[in-house]
């Protein structure tokens, strides 16, 4: 009885010893106690990505931006004041989001063998703006002319752009300029 519990105590030992090196349960499915997310954030809002384990393993938290190191342990290496190290690392604030904040963020748990990654993807939604490009305000056209406009668009997920007459969508296969020939001043689509 004294020996099959001490063996059973010597290999739970030695099972978390070899977990803590990375030799076994490295899988991101058992080792972490997040998962991956896909974030759509508003452009001025915050995001937090979690990155927490299962277990009670020491290790430097890295965070990453598309490849990029921006964080060591407790470090930032990217200077962004808007960026926050939470619980060690286990989770990276983003304060007011940009646009240009979008992408994947990766943690890395650097183990002494055998690092693991859990990442994120991060897209901001930025609300949509158009303006029709044109010379002037007021256009003016002769019998026969043919005009042009141009819609611009921004924003994310990228807006569609609809030209509307008397409440009917005119069909275009380029949906952003509008071209017409004018036949005459009574000109009807």
């Amino acid at each position: 009885m004294f020996g099959i519990k001490n063996f059973c105590v010597s290999f739970i030992v030695l099972y978390l010893n070899l977990l803590y090196l990375g030799f076994v349960g490295s899988e991101q499915e058992t080792w972490f106690a997040s998962k991956p997310r896909h974030f759509e954030v508003k452009s001025g809002a915050d995001v937090i990505f979690p990155c927490k384990h299962n277990g009670s393993v020491s290790a430097v938290i890295s965070w990453s931006w598309n490849g990029r190191l921006i964080t060591a342990g407790p470090t930032r290496v990217l200077e962004e004041p808007r960026i926050g190290i939470i619980e060690f690392g286990q989770e990276l604030l983003i304060r007011s989001v940009q646009s240009s904040d979008s992408g994947e963020y990766t943690c890395t748990y650097n183990l002494k063998y055998k690092p693991v990654t859990l990442s994120h993807r991060l897209d901001v939604l930025v609300t949509p703006t158009s303006r029709i490009l044109s010379t002037s305000k007021e256009i003016s056209l002769r019998e026969g002319d043919r005009i042009q406009l141009h819609c611009e668009v921004t924003g994310y997920p990228v807006p569609e752009v609809s030209w509307i007459k008397k409440g009917l969508e005119l069909p275009f296969s380029d949906k952003q300029t509008l071209e017409l020939d004018i036949v005459d001043r009574n000109y009807k689509y």
